[in-house]
């Protein structure tokens, strides 16, 4: 699928600040971002495997305003490794924008390296509120990172804009949203 740069841009104009992280790059260099791709052969200023980006990435603790991840975690495996560096590279209330296709939708399934599927839901499961506390009072012992939701959005495909019946549409049809849009904030460690 191709990226809608200029509806990105209109989604995140307002995020952007000094310092500003572009995940998973490819040839989509972001003016006044770190651009950062796995691909020695896409001209990123940053060469790195998400996949491993906890434990071998560089060490970035509270650099970053806002983190963009266009299409990028729906590739990984270690998801709570990738999202755990991105909240240590964040500064304090830092925003990472998560762009992934919906998983109800042709284009989540048809491309092989997607490991992982998203519906707006899934974003709770990187807010350790959403977790119940065990008996000591701690919550899920992977998670070493805590988002907020700042805001999720729905992007449907064009057939649908303005469709009197898109939610119900969005809810039982196949192929009617494009992609989700969730912009996420960094919180501290509950105690």
């Amino acid at each position: 699928m191709t990226r809608d740069a200029d509806l990105d841009q209109t989604f995140y104009h307002g995020l952007v600040g000094k310092a500003n992280l572009n995940l998973g790059c490819g040839r989509n260099h972001e003016l006044g971002f770190i651009n950062l791709d796995k691909s020695p052969n896409v001209g990123a200023d940053v060469v790195c495997d998400l996949e491993t980006a906890l434990e071998e990435g560089p060490k970035w603790e509270n650099k970053f305003d806002f983190v963009l991840a266009s299409h990028v975690i729906e590739h990984i495996n270690n998801t709570y490794g990738l999202m755990e560096w991105i909240w240590k590279a964040l500064k304090p209330g830092g925003k990472v924008m998560i762009v992934v296709p919906h998983a109800a939708t042709d284009v989540a399934f048809c491309d092989i390296t997607h490991v992982k599927y998203f519906v707006p839901s899934t974003f709770a499961g990187f807010c350790q509120e959403h977790f119940e506390q065990d008996s000591h009072g701690n919550y899920d012992p992977m998670m070493n990172f805590n988002f907020g939701i700042d805001r999720i959005e729905v992007i449907p495909y064009k057939e649908f804009w303005g469709d009197p019946e898109l939610e119900f549409k969005i809810k039982h049809w196949w192929n009617v949203v494009m992609e989700i849009r969730a912009i996420l904030v960094k919180k501290e460690m509950p105690e």
